[in-house]
């Protein structure tokens, strides 16, 4: 939004004038170009989780949503991303 206020004889503001600007269309546009290049890193990287979460589920005989929150919980505490640490 570029804006600028509008005073009265007083010097009080009264209202503005200007306009808007819909990042919305820029966005998805940008959002169309950028995702199928960045899917097959996606895919792959999902994959690899997808497989520790696997060994975690057998390992410990948990479920996938709480296979997914042990590697969230250790990724957290040793500041190491999901994937990369999945990877190990």
């Amino acid at each position: 939004m570029v804006a600028d206020r509008i005073h009265d004889d007083a010097g009080a503001v009264v209202g503005t004038t200007g306009f808007h600007i819909d990042p919305a269309e820029t966005l998805a546009e940008s959002e169309r170009e950028t995702l199928p290049a960045a899917l097959p890193d996606i895919i792959e990287h999902r994959a690899v989780i997808e497989q520790a979460k696997g060994v975690l589920m057998r390992m410990y005989r948990i479920d996938a949503g709480q296979a997914f929150k042990v590697l969230t919980w250790r990724s957290q505490e040793t500041n190491t991303r999901i994937r990369d640490l999945a990877a190990c």
